[in-house]
């Protein structure tokens, strides 16, 4: 059995997907968003990130962390932020003792989908197919955030 935690990095929006591996099949353990609000401070938002995201680690105890590579081509500064919440994340996984390993959108589409060219309106049935429930059971915003830790372990 092992536990993983997928990340998707943002300073205003960090999606996260924990999934437990039991063999050949995944149960889907906890998931969401940690929000801060565009009035805070840029490092007061990051403290709020890693504060949640090592009390994620100290629960869950997840063995690998599976972050989403920065994918920006025209926008620096979301790049810029997009990179500081990825590197809190890791730095969380760091401090407590998760190796981390990043996959750029295309390697995340490839392992759930069979295509790196994907769209982001993936079919509910893709990731309830991994996770042994029906499409209603398990929120879409959930799945997306799950299949990068799914990806870790695929």
């Amino acid at each position: 059995m092992q536990v993983v935690m997928g990340i998707d990095p943002g300073a205003a929006n960090l999606g996260f997907g924990i999934v437990r591996v039991e063999g050949n099949h995944m149960v889907a353990l906890d998931g969401g968003v940690i929000e801060t609000t565009p009035e805070l401070p840029m490092e007061r938002r990051l403290q709020r990130i890693h504060a949640e995201l090592a009390e994620l680690l100290a629960w869950h105890e997840p063995k690998a962390m599976a972050v989403e590579d920065v994918f920006f081509g025209k926008n620096a500064q979301t790049a810029m932020t997009v990179g500081r919440a990825s590197g809190v994340a890791m730095l969380a996984a760091a401090q407590a003792g998760v190796g981390c390993f990043s996959y750029t959108p295309q390697a995340i589409k490839m392992a759930v989908c069979g295509s790196g060219a994907a769209g982001n309106g993936t079919p509910p049935g893709t990731y309830t197919s991994w996770f042994s429930v029906t499409s209603s059971a398990l929120p879409m915003p959930f799945a997306r955030k799950s299949t990068i830790a799914c990806t870790s372990t695929s």
